[in-house]
């Protein structure tokens, strides 16, 4: 498989139009009927007073798993009438994932406030869609820089100084072990060791993508069952979960200057090793690193983002060979079956460069293991 050089594909686009065509089965059907929904849901919540103006709603020019629109609110919540900035996240009509679980996400957002983890306070949930239609949760909106799907190309960490974009690597790294130390058991989040079937956290991890696999490409089953066999057969034992952020690729950590302003999309948070994901991390990585000739100055190759993990959180990375297929896997998953619902025939061929990168490595893998 040739990789995408210098952003462009087949037909001149960059990976970043790749993915803005995946956006398009993403929007709002209809922008000016959710203004009124928004302010309605709103309207009929505790410590709400009076009428609510929603205004400038409007979708962000970046993320492609869920459903994000931006808004400002006219509203009295008990101190008088003023203007807030939210954003409501909301199951899109058509989803990378086979399930879209906002009740979770939502009780992952509130338990993780006060932890020091950067992540937007949630205020409002509605977990069936009786108000907006579509279950959705309206947070409180955080300012800063979100970097695009090519985060090496273009957005904040391209285009920051060496030495700032060594900082913001240093940043994520940061808050990644912060994650990791979060008292998940404490802080009612037991509950993210239900998803999935299996007899382990790691086997109730990957049944979730298998079963994504099942229900979007379900004549690929039989290619995949090796990949599946090996990983069940070789899984280390996991003696002290702890939470993942999950979808721990760069384009989700929000920038003010150096310092990361936000966490966002929790929507593949789980219980698992700390290893997961940091291989994730490093994997998506090594696609947007595909696009380009080199790597930008200040981004370090993958041993010293594990180097410094460890001086960070005082833990030695184990089993990395192991997890780093596993996230192979659960990439591939992703990528595949996700563009397989969402992209049309036209565009999956156009697009093979960039949905077949870990498809392509995570079976050239399995020939080496025979």
């Amino acid at each position: 498989m040739g990789s995408i050089t210098k952003g462009e594909g087949k037909e001149g686009k960059s990976a970043s139009d790749f993915m803005l065509d995946a956006r398009d089965g993403q929007q709002m059907m209809d922008l000016e009927a959710w203004g009124p929904r928004l302010a309605s849901f709103i309207e009929h919540q505790p410590g709400v007073k009076g009428p609510v103006g929603v205004q400038d709603l409007k979708r962000p020019a970046t993320g492609t798993a869920g459903g994000n629109a931006v808004f400002s609110a006219e509203l009295d919540l008990g101190d008088g009438p003023t203007i807030r900035r939210y954003v409501v996240r909301y199951a899109p009509p058509k989803s990378s994932f086979h399930e879209y679980d906002m009740p979770s996400m939502y009780r992952v957002h509130a338990a993780l406030q006060g932890t020091g983890v950067p992540i937007a306070r949630p205020c409002w949930l509605d977990g069936t869609g009786e108000f907006l239609g579509v279950p959705a949760f309206v947070m409180e909106y955080v300012d800063g820089a979100v970097p695009r799907q090519a985060y090496f190309q273009e957005g904040p960490l391209a285009e920051a100084h060496p030495s700032e974009r060594r900082a913001m690597v240093s940043n994520v790294i940061k808050t990644i072990a912060g994650i990791h130390e979060v008292d998940w058991q404490a802080r009612g989040l037991a509950f993210l060791r239900d998803r999935g079937r299996g007899r382990t956290l790691v086997e109730r991890d990957m049944s979730w993508y298998w079963d994504l696999l099942e229900s979007s490409l379900p004549d690929r089953v039989d290619d995949f069952r090796p990949v599946w066999d090996w990983l069940v057969r070789n899984q280390p034992a996991l003696e002290e979960p702890v939470l993942n952020h999950g979808d721990s690729q760069l384009g989700n950590y929000m920038f003010r200057g150096v310092e990361i302003a936000a966490v966002l999309d929790w929507e593949m948070c789980c219980l698992l090793s700390r290893e997961a994901d940091l291989a994730y991390l490093c994997l998506a990585n090594q696609l947007n690193g595909s696009f380009l000739d080199k790597l930008p100055d200040g981004i370090p190759p993958e041993e010293e983002w594990l180097a410094e993990y460890e001086e960070i959180s005082g833990y030695k990375v184990q089993n990395w060979d192991y997890y780093r297929m596993m996230m192979l896997y659960r990439l591939t998953m992703i990528m595949s079956c996700g563009c397989a619902r969402i992209f049309s025939p036209a565009q999956l061929e156009a697009t093979r460069s960039m949905w077949g990168f870990f498809e392509d490595r995570l079976m050239e893998r399995m020939q080496d293991l025979g």
